[in-house]
């Protein structure tokens, strides 16, 4: 059975978040051709080596800089452990046991690579993500500039700690 491996960049917990370990989750990748477990890792290498992918770029440009500079510095992983399908499902919404499967790998890659913060890109994740709580107001929780209209932190509980997420 594929299940993707997760990227870590060679900086992660150092840089423009300071010393956060910040894990960024996006919903799925799509793929023409047979699924392997390397194909995120592969993904982000060409986007390390200068490969211009939307995704990509719209979450560095969020932050104010290149995709090459932000994953270099976090953990990111889709929620889903496998290609949703082909580029047709590219915004579809993956199985029931797809989700099962992702939520044990969600935790399990959050508490392995001690994860500080959450920052989650996915249609209808949300819903999906384990114990979500809303946060109080506690501006420690807004440092990463975020537009207005996006601020949305909630809670996730790994392996008995809290993690603040946003979504």
């Amino acid at each position: 059975m594929i299940e993707h491996k997760p990227w870590e960049g060679a900086s992660y917990g150092h840089g423009i978040f300071g010393t956060q370990r910040i894990a960024i989750v996006g919903h799925s990748h799509y793929l023409d051709r047979p699924d392997f477990d390397d194909f995120t890792n592969f993904v982000v290498r060409d986007v390390m080596g200068g490969k211009k992918l939307p995704f990509f770029s719209r979450i560095a440009t969020w932050f104010g800089t290149q995709p090459i500079h932000l994953f270099d510095q976090v953990v990111f992983f889709n929620y889903l452990p496998e290609c949703i399908g082909t580029a047709q499902r590219k915004y579809g919404k993956g199985t029931d046991e797809q989700y099962v499967r992702g939520e044990a790998r969600f935790l399990n890659i959050l508490d392995v690579h001690d994860v500080h913060k959450i920052i989650v890109y996915g249609l209808g994740l949300a819903e999906r993500l384990p114990l979500p709580q809303q946060l109080s107001d506690d501006k420690t929780y807004r440092r990463l500039n975020t537009p207005p209209s996006h601020d949305h932190w909630h809670t996730c509980a790994v392996n008995g700690r809290i993690v603040p997420t946003f979504v």
